[in-house]
């Protein structure tokens, strides 16, 4: 799956709003496609401290610098979805079992061999499971924000919004 965050709509591009990119980890989750249960972490910063960054950097920012927008601290597929099932029970979502890493490696390989005599890209590669399987990408945003105030809220409170907007407009799930 390709978590991009951008999607076509009436032939123009935009940006996913949180509430749909966690919709979008959720979904995946309750498919079952990245249930190893290892840690493997992801950014989650609201849509709108993106935004606010992004202006902040035109406003205060220095020609030709980079400034990393996010959250310092990534958050697991496991942690997003405890603190889903905390807040709304209701959407009995599971949490991801622990497969063994070397288990990963073979199924991927298979997916691989597959791939190959059907033409068709496999779900998950060995490559994949090398990057991503126990990786905590944290972040040092200091420069962002001492340079820029940039002042993102935190991953479990973007989650908690972003949960809250979604069961506010359940066709959306």
């Amino acid at each position: 799956m390709n978590w991009f965050p951008l999607c076509l709509e009436h032939d123009r591009q935009r940006i996913l709003t949180s509430a749909e990119c966690i919709l979008c980890r959720i979904e995946v989750n309750l498919k079952q496609e990245n249930s190893h249960g290892h840690p493997y972490c992801t950014q989650l910063v609201d849509v709108k401290d993106v935004a606010e960054g992004c202006y902040l950097a035109a406003e205060k920012g220095r020609s030709g610098e980079r400034y990393i927008l996010t959250n310092e601290r990534c958050m697991s597929i496991t942690e997003t979805t405890k603190l889903a099932q905390k807040l709304y029970p209701e959407l009995k979502l599971r949490i991801p079992v622990s497969v063994p890493k070397f288990i990963l490696y073979g199924i991927a390989g298979l997916m691989q061999f597959v791939a190959k005599l059907s033409g068709k890209p496999p779900l998950i590669t060995t490559k994949e499971i090398a990057m991503f399987s126990g990786l905590q990408q944290d972040f040092d945003i200091s420069k962002a924000r001492n340079e820029l105030g940039f002042n993102p809220k935190s991953s479990q409170q973007a989650v908690k919004e972003a949960l809250a907007y979604l069961m506010e407009h359940k066709e959306m799930l």
